[in-house]
């Protein structure tokens, strides 16, 4: 699965598999295609549940060549939902530094 990420510096398009495509849609990937099968709206309002939810992804990125022209491909790695209260701790260890 491919998903479109976007953040304060920008846009990219990351490539996931099974176990974080199924975090990420709450649902394995055979149950999304008997909801496509169906053909109710259940399979476009599973993506509109999956929309505009924050993670923390680790990433992987390999150089590629697609058509003469280089571009850098990403994969997750692994993703978790968003755990504020430690992301906060982080950021404040980050503002001690400056002080």
């Amino acid at each position: 699965m491919t998903i479109s990420c976007s953040d304060a510096f920008g846009l990219a398009w990351l490539s996931c598999f099974d176990d974080v495509g199924t975090m990420i849609m709450g649902m394995t990937a055979d149950e999304l295609v008997e909801l496509n099968l169906s053909g109710g709206p259940a399979f476009a309002d599973s993506f509109s549940q999956a929309n505009c939810k924050a993670y923390v992804f680790r990433c992987r990125a390999k150089m590629d060549v697609f058509q003469d022209q280089q571009r850098v491909r990403y994969q997750v790695l692994n993703a978790a939902p968003v755990n504020f209260a430690l992301e906060a701790q982080k950021l404040i260890s980050q503002i001690k530094l400056y002080s």
